[in-house]
Parts: structure tokens; sequence; C-alpha cells
């Protein structure tokens, strides 16, 4: 089929579907979740593991939709946003991979959408136009330095949490890429250069370290035919990076800056994405440590009277998957102590079986309604398999996830917590000093943002890209 061969086949029940997964003669792969489900949804997917904190990965995904080969408009993204029936049109950023979803329940549109996605992912124009990234990532004029990546960075870093979170995962994982930050971290983001950015490009959207992801009722020939045009020659694959844990029980001091409240945190590696039903366990436990409302920890320091704020949760969203909490209004002693305590009485005790119950039946619920909120179905599940799959874990275990919450009421989790937190993990707190950051000096360059800014779109060009007309929209609800 167009170059892909079938490796895989097999009966998902839980979703009343087929997964099929192939593999192209270039190296791609593509999985496809066939049912009748009208919510349909395509996802490239790329391994974009940083290595360093310029956040190229992010600045890479916001160039893609501003312009390619076919589509060389300024920002198709924002014409298909305005004419297009979708339910979801997005692209995001994660820790180790960058996905480019959309979905719709209307196949003209689907494609319409798919093929803009797909030329600006393959075809984009910021390889020639650097005042595309300029704009999406950094320049320098008389104002100062700007850029709409580096821009929403200096806002999340203004947050003292993400300060701390960014400063324990560096921590956490010193000895692999994990530490850095595929965002990027603004001091490191004025430091990237054109020729850095496109050479991350270049190397790492290949075909061989493409995924491309399709569900529901599509005609999977059609989505074949569209990305086997764009996959070249196979080259070497990137190699996967290990996964190095370093578990030190020397708190961390980050300086937040003047007039920070002082917040503690600890951050503990968990299992890799690869052990699903271990991470599906985690959730469950993640869920009656501190995200439910009635949370183990967050009662013993609410308990204590020493916390003012406590939050927390289990981040899967990655290959490394990891737990954090943190507390504000209290010393970073009695922090630790706190938590090391409680964990210990749970593995002395057990965990309450009303709280345990009340946690799994929430996760049971979510995932038999389909309550994924802004996510369409297929987008949910796409995300659970791209965590191992895009890793070389060929399974479809992630699909059949009712199942895995099933088994989750009886399982033993005083191992789990022994495993990755009693005596594990790292600390750290902020305090109100403002941190040393050295300074960036740049040259004034945004003479190619000009010229890229004061372009005009071509009427031939925008009606490449057809607005869906309100007669054409079938006014049949989906169930």
């Amino acid at each position: 089929m167009y170059g892909f061969e079938l490796i895989k086949k097999e009966n998902i029940k839980e979703l009343s579907a087929e997964a099929f997964l192939y593999r192209h003669n270039s190296g791609a792969r593509l999985v496809f979740v066939k049912n009748n489900d009208e919510n349909r949804i395509v996802m490239p997917v790329f391994k974009t593991l940083p290595t360093n904190d310029k956040g190229i990965p992010h600045i890479v995904e916001h160039c893609t939709l501003c312009g390619s080969e076919n589509y060389p408009l300024k920002d198709p993204f924002n014409t298909l946003e305005k004419g297009s029936i979708y339910t979801y049109l997005n692209a995001i950023t994660y820790e180790d991979k960058t996905v480019y979803p959309v979905a719709s329940i209307d196949k003209e549109e689907l494609m319409k959408m798919v093929k803009v996605y797909a030329d600006g992912i393959f075809k984009p124009l910021f390889l020639e136009e650097e005042g595309i990234f300029m704009q999406e990532g950094i320049y320098c004029n008389y104002e100062g330095v700007n850029g709409v990546v580096l821009n929403e960075m200096e806002g999340v870093f203004a947050s003292e949490h993400k300060l701390l979170s960014n400063s324990l995962t560096r921590h956490l994982y010193k000895d692999c890429n994990y530490k850095y930050y595929s965002g990027g971290v603004p001091s490191n983001i004025k430091t990237l250069t054109y020729e850095e950015f496109k050479e991350f490009y270049l190397s790492t959207y290949t075909a061989e370290n493409c995924f491309i992801y399709i569900y529901g009722d599509v005609e999977i020939e059609t989505y074949a035919k569209l990305f086997s045009s764009y996959f070249g020659e196979s080259k070497a694959k990137l190699a996967d990076t290990e996964i190095n844990v370093n578990n030190d029980p020397k708190p961390v001091k980050v300086r937040a800056g003047k007039g920070a409240k002082g917040v503690c945190g600890a951050k503990f590696a968990c299992a890799d994405a690869d052990s699903y039903m271990e991470t599906v366990l985690l959730s469950v436990l993640g869920d009656v440590l501190i995200s439910g409302d009635n949370s183990v920890l967050r009662q013993a320091f609410v308990d204590s009277g020493r916390a003012v704020d406590v939050s927390g949760g289990y981040n899967d969203s990655v290959r490394a998957t990891n737990f954090s909490f943190y507390g504000e209004g209290i010393a970073i002693d009695e922090f630790k102590s706190i938590l090391q305590d409680t964990l210990e009485h749970l593995c002395l005790n057990g965990i309450p079986e009303d709280k345990l119950k009340k946690s799994v039946d929430r996760l049971k619920f979510y995932v038999k309604e389909r309550d994924f909120g802004y996510k369409p179905t297929g987008l949910f599940y796409g995300l659970e398999l791209m965590k191992g799959m895009l890793y070389e874990n060929i399974s479809f275990e992630p699909l059949r996830l009712e199942s895995a919450l099933d088994k989750a009421q009886n399982a033993d989790y005083i191992s789990l917590i022994k495993k990755y937190f009693l005596n594990k993990g790292v600390y750290g707190y902020t305090v109100d000093e403002q941190a040393e950051v050295a300074a960036v000096s740049l040259p004034i360059n945004d003479a190619p943002l000009k010229v890229f800014q004061s372009k005009k779109d071509r009427e031939e060009i925008l009606n490449k890209i057809p607005s869906k007309k309100l007669s054409e929209i079938k006014a049949k609800p989906i169930w």
C-alpha cells in the first residue's frame, strides 16, 4: 500500500476497533485504529528529545505552520482555523516528542487540513525564510529581544513553581537528555542561531523518526498515498537516549526573584512508559496521593498545619514518567519529613481501601464515559499509544485501558511506593533572591523579519485552502 507493509493487526474490543501497524520502506511507521467513530483524527508524531535548553523543538513546531512549498502563506494555520470544520486543530511540543493532531467529523475537511499540515511539516518555508524563525523564535530590534516562543517562555518562567520544577527535573535527570526543557529556557533561547535551528529540523523531521497515527472511519489508502509522497530515502534513525536517574537527598536552592513566596518541592522518577500497566497503576496512585480532593498527602499536610497550599501529580505524558509534589509556606526539612513519614505510614499500614476504590472508580468513569475534556477520543488514545510505541514498544496495550483499570483495584501499590518514592527522588525550595543570569548581547538583526512580514498573501494561494460554507455544513448531530 504505497510503500507501507502491514506489520501487526489486532482486534480492540474496548474501542470496537481493529488496530493496524504499518512500516513504510523509508522507515516511517503508521498506526491505524479503524472503527465507526465519525470524529476522525490524523496525527503526525516526531521524536524531538532536546539536546539543550534553547527551545528548538518548540520553535520548530511553531514555524512548521507558517507557510510551506504548496501553501506559501504567512499563516496557513490561521486560515484553516477561521474557515474549517474541526473538533481539534493544534500542535503540541512535549518533553520528548512533537505532535500535530487534526480532527474533524467531515471527511473532506479533514483531508484539506491534513494536506496543509503535511506540507508544512515536510516542506516548510522556514528553511529559506529566516524571518519565520525570527518571528516565532527570536530576533532583536531597537525595542529589544523578542519572538513568540521567547515571550511565551518568559511568561512561563515568571512562575515560582515552574522555576522549581525545572530545577528539580534538571537535578533528577542530570545525566541524560531529559534534564533539558524542550519549551526553552528564556536565557538559553537568546543564544539560538538560525543554523542550529535548521540543523535540528533536518536531522529530526525525517521519515525514520516519524509516526503517523490515524483513527476512526477513514479511508486509510488516501492518507497512506499522501504521506508516502513526502517520505524520501531511508536515513539513520536517531538513537534513543537512556533514562538515567539521580536520587539525591540534598535539597536544591532555587533563586526565584524578589517577592518569592517560598515553595518546597519533590520530584520522583517513575516507570518508563514501556511498562504501560505500571503507568496505569501510578496514575491511580497519583490520584490517591495528591490529585484527588481527599488525597493522602494533601490531608497529611493539612493536618500538620504547616503548609498553606499543596499541589502536584503524576506526569505520564512522556516516556520518562515522573511524580511531583509541592508545598507552600513550609520549611524544606519539615516538607521532606512529612512527605516521607506519610509514605512510610502507607507502606506499614496500607492504603485506605475507600480512597483506593474512589480513585480507581473515578478513572474508570473517565475512560468508560470517554470524558476526555477538550480531547476527542481518538486523540486521547493516540497520545497514550505514542508514549511507548514511538520508542519501539510496539504494543496496542494502551488501547485496552479499560481492561487495565479493571485490574487496578487489587494491585500491589505498596511495592510501587517502595520502588519509586520511599527514600528516593530529589528535593528543592525557592528563596526570594534574584538569580544571576548572564547578559546576552544581540545585534539588531530584524531585516529578514521585516521582509517576511511585509509579504502579502496572493488570492490564488488562499483559494487553495477553501473555507467551508455554512450551507455545506450537515445539521446531523454526533452522538
